[in-house]
């Protein structure tokens, strides 16, 4: 059975880091053999009519750009509602818009079917912010291919983890670059960026697995079509 290597989003506890975006702390891992990725890639203008699979999900281009989609399991113990499922769907959109800034208007959400499930892409495990894993209290974490989140997860919350349970990126612990995968100072390094060249070279990662280009691309997020079920 292989080793399993869990990425643990810290919460350190003070006021400031409450406030503020997100935090973390701990040691660094990293991940091989994760999908990293369910899309193909558009052609012409418009939307693009090259999909693909693989990763967790299939991945459509629109007009050449790279899309995936979530499947998102709220633990039926938690007895949340559509309400609930609703307000998480939100969240999945304004971190589709994060991703996309992040890789220069090139990758995107496409779909998110949010429901009451044990297994998905990620699961919901808190009906709040943070909650406790070994013995610690965390805003999220990943183990192989899934995310652990709370129901009123953050946008820099959900983007770390799935940079951790889709690409394989590591945590930045301990430095000083601006990064969403640093979630070190409370959350002040999480910028909505994958840092360029240097140590962890999160950028030279995402375009190696992508297929991303250096020029980016153009345009508003496309919409992150949000499934109830």
């Amino acid at each position: 059975m292989r080793n399993k290597h869990i990425q643990i989003f810290f919460v350190i506890v003070t006021i400031s880091c409450l406030v503020s975006l997100g935090c973390g702390g701990g040691h660094k891992s990293s991940r091989s053999g994760v999908p990293a990725f369910g899309g193909g890639t558009g052609t012409g203008t418009g939307t693009g009519t090259g999909t693909g699979t693989g990763g967790n999900g299939t991945g459509t281009g629109t007009s050449g750009a790279k899309a995936f989609t979530l499947v998102c399991a709220f633990k039926a113990e938690l007895n949340l509602g559509t309400s609930e499922k609703q307000a998480f769907g939100e969240m999945v959109k304004s971190t589709s818009a994060r991703i996309w800034e992040s890789t220069k208007n090139q990758v995107y959400i496409q779909k998110a079917t949010i429901k009451t499930g044990e297994s998905g892409d990620v699961v919901i495990v808190s009906p709040n912010r943070t909650f406790d894993h070994g013995g610690m209290s965390v805003y999220g974490y990943s183990d192989g291919s899934t995310a652990y989140v709370g129901a009123q997860c953050l946008t820099v919350t959900l983007q770390h983890e799935l940079g951790h349970s889709r690409w394989s990126l590591q945590d930045h612990y301990g430095s000083t670059i601006d990064c969403i995968m640093n979630a070190s100072g409370g959350g002040t390094y999480m910028k909505a960026l994958y840092c360029e060249g240097g140590q962890y070279d999160c950028w030279g990662s995402m375009k190696s697995r992508l297929g991303l280009s250096d020029s980016g691309g153009s345009g508003a997020v496309p919409a992150t079509e949000i499934v109830i079920e």
